[in-house]
């Protein structure tokens, strides 16, 4: 059986949480609170962070449990594993053009949202043109896959899409981003993709706890 180790608040948990709902995998869902990490999971991950993966049914190394603790990694096994088509459509080179898209996200756009949440004044004018660059990939690929919302892509995205848009002013990333609407029209569609939806957190809380962290005070959940 497998069990996610999760916090609703985190978009990296999100990703794995509506794919193991997408894919319909029986999964035993394990809540952690951020403020008082789980002994288990601290035993089980290097890193104490969620999400965190664990298969009761397969080996990890050294005998141990198998467990998988990037969001990345665990999108790929579950989607192997499910063996789910349509997570890269399109032949050979735009399927890799995806999972470049993804890793982008992951690698520029991600620490540049939070990086600006902290501190706006941070964005530097070669932060923004590189930002607009991947923006101006996204709308590419998106047109490239005919507005396909429905794979791997949307589900590693729309996460992030969610709490950014509901962060409003406090996300100075969301005005270059809107900036395309294929992109915004996209990401938008992408959030009615029934597993993602499900999955989301609420929304007064989850914006709540960013105030509090930009802050540094105590967040819940």
């Amino acid at each position: 059986m497998l069990q996610l180790f999760y916090a609703p608040v985190c978009p990296f948990a999100q990703r794995a949480r509506a794919l193991l709902e997408h894919l319909e995998f029986p999964y035993v869902p394990r809540l952690v609170d951020l403020e008082q990490r789980d002994p288990e999971l601290l035993q089980l991950s290097p890193t104490g962070l969620v999400p965190l993966l664990m298969e009761d049914g397969l080996e990890g190394l050294s005998g141990g449990p198998f467990v998988l603790y990037e969001s990345a990694v665990i999108a790929e096994f579950l989607i192997e594993r499910a063996a789910w088509q349509d997570a890269y459509p399109g032949g050979l080179a735009l399927r890799y053009q995806q999972r470049l898209a993804m890793k982008r996200f992951d690698d520029l756009l991600v620490p540049l949202h939070y990086r600006s949440m902290r501190d706006p004044s941070s964005l530097s004018e070669a932060d923004i043109a590189e930002i607009q660059v991947e923006v101006a990939r996204l709308a590419e690929l998106v047109e490239l896959l005919g507005g396909h919302h429905e794979n791997a892509l949307a589900f590693h995205v729309a996460p992030f899409w969610a709490r950014m848009s509901w962060m409003g002013a406090h996300a100075p990333m969301l005005s270059l981003l809107v900036e395309s609407d294929i992109v915004r029209f996209w990401m938008d569609r992408c959030l009615e993709v029934p597993a993602i939806r499900r999955t989301l957190p609420d929304r007064d809380q989850t914006v709540q706890n960013y105030l509090k962290k930009l802050a540094g005070e105590p967040r819940n959940g």
